[in-house]
């Protein structure tokens, strides 16, 4: 349990050895949990694990680093693995490697990774490349138990490596030979820290299998040697900072307990008495169950451990879950989850105490359903499907509200006051019981009150008293000065369903009832007066199922109501003519469904809305005088939750200040003072490209041929705490004109990419809304061979060569043609010889020829014959002679 112990101050390491014997007989009472007055001290914390399910190698994990892109490894006894929002993704060791059994994990500043083996030797993955190191040749043995960075002369940074013979010094690229000054540490080493002396200078400590060692002005000296409860050795050192303090080094002894340091005396924290296990394995500091800084511890026999008040404080199996051991465990400060285990047996585990905390039937509860709460000066409340439990100071109670209603669904709790007298009301599924000074009585005298009472309110009555309601299963009652009366429904009227109740305006003597019924609307109750279906039909569901009343600027009164399906509905219940406005998932404040089962404010005026995804926590703020949501905030069972279907109508805040809902698989509480924010995301990270189903291999910039059909990109963010919930929205720049919606796949598959140049962008936002920055990846699509700019070239110079041969032919022919033109004019041009009497000309051959075909041999002309004046008169002339 996560009550505080009532261990014993620290023993001196002198009385150590009168305390020892005592241990075994004491073992066994140490191991029962004592009985915690508060629940919220029974409750779980949210612990879940993630094995080889999930892709883990093994279920062992001794090692975990958190890398600085926020991405977590695990180092198992099958090789190291790294987490991603698929699960686990096995980062294997080379196949020539002689041991997959990886003990340690280490990112150094230049971000390669060190994977120290259980005795294959030492291996480093930087800029894609391995590089093995070896036993013998560059270490004292095969088997690497730890790795630690520190900075040497200049600030050069510096390896150095925990051995089963020793300690090995890696530094200017290389490993350096043993030192025989240094005093031969051979011994087996666990865990290597930095510590700050008293002196504030630093030395190196070592945890070894025969007891601490420190390197000081080069020497390795042994720390606290006399010291019983380093016989057995250490497995691990931590320092807790200080400010002008005592020195503070806590130091895990294997098979004794823990120890402290504070530089000049040791106190011891011995198995059982003063530590919940004589085996501890691993040291941290963290934040407490109270939100402190403290020092946790885990043990080999699987309880985790912190340091509060001067005393241990235990984590049991059952706050755990399955795991059997833990080998490794790192704190998160401040952020969530707390802290990540790496178990035996169980794979990875992570731990969240700022978050909701579970109570059900393992921690005392008769049923798992859980419908209602209320606090008394007897202690505190919890109504379920099987009956009523008292939390007081002995635990959890059950309580029979009649000897044969032991197990009795009770819905609904009120605790009321009225002079000096402390009542509880107590609605069931068989109408109203209520227990005053220790006893129970039924309240019961009407029909009406013998139905399931859905719910119950207290309100001033005129004469100084008060007035008790009761919504139920057949209408509505009030109760005044002892006697009960039916209200609702009237005389004549038939019944329904009253869901909840509410009082908000009218007299502060007389304040008004608002009636939530199932399937009638809203109804208004002011002394005699009854108002039917306030709002009308502006209403989009006539359930309701909670009611809410808030008072905004300027003292105007607003009634806020739970529909399943409308989403939330806000009303001003001091107007004319009063009208409901709703908020649903497509407007402010984005509801994450808008199926409300229930209701309910805390003191700091945010509403808590009880919905089949989880709870959504609503900031109210002032817009125009009118309350409207500023900030949504949601739960779901990443934070917590034993699962994301509320019960209706079940909240409520204790005197503490913490908030109780109920669910069908236990009740849930959250202590608003404890909560811590999510990591930012980081930048998203490009992680593998597919080019038609075959992964991409290739280096430099991101070039893909002509062709390509299907172009996956797939891309990831490193986030611990509801990775489910994280959503990306990408950009091909390029080929679009603006961001794609949000979308939960981690991956963008783009066909039929036209050839171009384009930028990937991706932005990733987590469940608060906080987006990162965005991932830029340039790449291109080179276009068909046909249709690059060499072929476009060539196609140019092709074009110019016909070009120029046919403008070289048309220029030969028309040399040739103007010179046969040329020949045939000096044919025409010149002497030409005629016979003087038959006028026929003489040919180049010397042939004689007639006029009209000379001439049109030679130039293409043709004649045609006629008679011309003169030879008309002359030729008339002869034919008279004729």
């Amino acid at each position: 349990m996560m009550a505080p112990s009532t261990l014993r101050p620290p023993l001196t390491w002198r009385r150590a050895a009168l305390a020892w014997s005592r241990r075994l007989l004491l073992w066994g009472a140490a191991a029962v949990a004592l009985a915690a007055p508060d629940p919220f001290q029974a409750a779980r914390p949210l612990t879940r694990f993630s094995d080889s399910r999930a892709g883990l190698p093994a279920d062992t994990v001794h090692a975990l680093l958190l890398d600085r892109q926020g991405t977590l490894w695990a180092g198992t006894v099958d090789g190291p693995a790294r987490h991603t929002e698929r699960g686990w993704e096995p980062f294997p060791l080379p196949g020539g490697s002689r041991s997959s059994f990886v003990r340690t994990v280490l990112e150094d500043r230049s971000g390669a990774l060190w994977f120290g083996t259980q005795d294959g030797g030492l291996w480093r993955w930087r800029a894609g490349a391995w590089t093995h190191f070896e036993g013998g040749r560059d270490l004292p043995s095969n088997r690497v138990n730890c790795l630690l960075e520190t900075a040497g002369p200049g600030g050069a940074p510096e390896v150095w490596a925990g051995t089963s013979r020793g300690v090995a010094h890696f530094a200017e690229g290389r490993w350096l030979p043993p030192d025989p000054s240094q005093g031969g540490l051979s011994d087996m080493i666990w865990k290597l820290r930095e510590v700050r002396e008293r002196d504030g200078s630093t030395s190196l400590w070592a945890a070894g299998h025969t007891g601490m060692f420190a390197l000081r002005s080069g020497v390795w000296q042994r720390v606290g040697k006399d010291l019983p409860a380093l016989r057995r050795g250490a497995s691990d050192i931590l320092q807790v900072p200080t400010t002008g303090g005592p020195l503070e080094v806590w130091v895990a002894c294997w098979g004794y307990g823990l120890a402290r340091w504070d530089g000049a005396a040791w106190s011891l924290y011995p198995a059982p008495t003063h530590f919940p296990s004589p085996f501890p394995t691993s040291l941290a500091l963290g934040d407490g169950p109270d939100g402190k800084p403290a020092v946790w511890a885990g043990t080999f026999d699987a309880s985790l451990a912190w340091f509060g008040a001067g005393a241990w404080h235990t984590l049991n199996h059952g706050e755990l879950g399955p795991t059997s051991g833990i080998y490794a465990l790192k704190s998160l400060p401040g952020t969530r989850p707390d802290f990540i285990l790496g178990t035996r047996g169980s794979g990875v585990g992570f731990l969240d105490l700022g978050g909701w905390r579970i109570l059900d039937e393992r921690c005392g509860l008769p049923s798992a359903e859980v419908n209602t709460f209320a606090e008394t000066g007897e202690g505190f409340w919890i109504g379920t499907a099987r009956g009523l439990v008292r939390w007081g100071k002995d635990g959890p109670r059950p309580e029979r509200v009649r000897p044969d209603l032991a197990n009795v669904f009770v819905s609904t709790l009120l605790a009321t006051r009225e002079a000096g007298r402390e009542r509880l009301w107590t609605g069931t599924l068989r109408g109203l019981f209520v227990r005053e000074n220790g006893q129970w009585r039924a309240e019961t005298p009407l029909p009406v009150l013998r139905a399931m009472v859905h719910a119950l309110v207290e309100t001033p009555a005129p004469d100084g008293g008060t007035r008790l309601w009761a919504a139920t299963g057949n209408g509505v009652a009030c109760r005044e000065h002892g006697q009960w009366r039916q209200v609702l429904p009237r005389p004549g009227e038939p019944e329904f369903t009253a869901l909840s109740l509410a009082v908000s305006g009218g007299r502060p003597d007389d304040p008004a009832v608002w009636v939530g019924t199932g399937g009638r609307g809203l109804l208004r109750l002011q002394g005699d007066s009854l108002t039917l279906n306030v709002g009308g039909g502006s209403l989009p569901n006539p359930s309701l199922y909670g009611l809410v009343a808030s008072t905004g600027p300027g003292g105007r009164t607003w009634l806020w109501a739970a529909t399943p399906g409308g989403g939330i509905g806000r009303l001003e219940t001091g107007a004319a003519d009063p009208r409901w406005e709703m908020f649903t998932t497509t407007n402010t404040p984005g509801l994450p469904t808008p199926f409300i089962s229930g209701l309910f404010k805390d003191r700091e005026g945010r509403l808590y809305a009880l919905t089949t995804r989880g709870i959504a926590r609503i900031t109210l703020g002032t817009r125009d005088g009118l309350p409207v949501p500023t900030q949504l905030e949601t739960f779901t069972t990443g934070d917590g939750l034993p699962t994301n279907t509320l019960a209706a109508n079940t909240g409520f805040q204790d005197r503490a200040g913490r908030i109780w809902v109920g669910t069908a698989k236990g009740a849930a509480v959250l202590d608003p003072s404890l909560e811590r924010p999510s990591a930012p995301l980081q930048t998203p990270a490009l992680t593998r490209i597919l080019v038609d189903n075959r992964a991409w291999t290739g280096d430099g910039p991101l070039v893909f041929p002509h062709g390509v059909r299907r172009l996956v990109l797939e891309f990831r963010v490193s986030a611990l705490h509801r990775l489910e919930d994280v959503r990306y929205r990408t950009w091909i720049r390029g080929l679009e004109g603006e961001a794609a919606p949000w979308q939960a796949e981690p991956r963008r598959e783009l066909t039929g990419l036209p050839a171009g140049r384009y930028e990937l962008q991706v932005t990733a936002r987590n469940h608060a809304g906080q987006e990162t920055e965005a991932l830029r990846i340039p790449f291109r699509v080179l276009p068909a061979p046909w249709a690059t700019p060499w072929a476009f070239g060539a196609y140019a110079l092709a074009a110019l060569g016909l070009g120029l041969a046919v403008v070289r032919w048309r220029t030969r022919w028309l040399t040739a043609h103007n010179e046969a033109l040329r020949n045939e004019m000096r044919t025409l041009e010149g002497l030409i010889p005629v016979c003087s009497y038959c006028k026929k000309i003489r040919n180049d051959s010397g042939s004689w020829d007639e006029m009209e075909h000379f001439l049109a041999r030679r130039s293409g002309a043709s004649f045609s014959h006629g008679v011309c004046p003169e030879c008309r008169d002359q030729v008339r002339s002869e034919f008279r002679k004729d």
